[in-house]
């Protein structure tokens, strides 16, 4: 089977399901990777008992947390989903038997 014929489901693309489950990982791996390595960086700070980098890191680790909470949270993770979806909606062909009927009749 050619790859153009290939399965949307499987083949890796803008809307398929497996793309954006790798997006998802992998947002989650750096957010889990940057809290991590300034948690280890606090540690290490308290330990050598250094004041001044362990207040700084304090500071900037707070920082990150809050954008990490604000993505998953907030619009940068919702605007992801409308662009998949919006993307996943234009794939669709249009039905010409509706043609010139609204889009939500009410």
């Amino acid at each position: 089977m050619p790859a153009s014929a290939a399965s949307p489901t499987t083949e890796p693309g803008p809307a398929s399901p497996v793309a954006a489950r790798v997006r998802e990982f992998a947002a989650l791996a750096v957010s889990l990777l940057v809290l991590l390595t300034f948690l280890a960086a606090i540690a290490i700070a308290y330990a050598i008992r250094n004041d001044t980098l362990l207040t700084a890191l304090l500071s900037i680790a707070g920082a990150n947390a809050t954008t990490v909470v604000g993505y998953w949270l907030g619009s940068s993770d919702g605007s992801a989903k409308k662009t998949t979806l919006l993307t996943a909606a234009a794939a669709v062909p249009p039905n010409p038997a509706n043609a010139g009927q609204p889009r939500n009749p009410s």
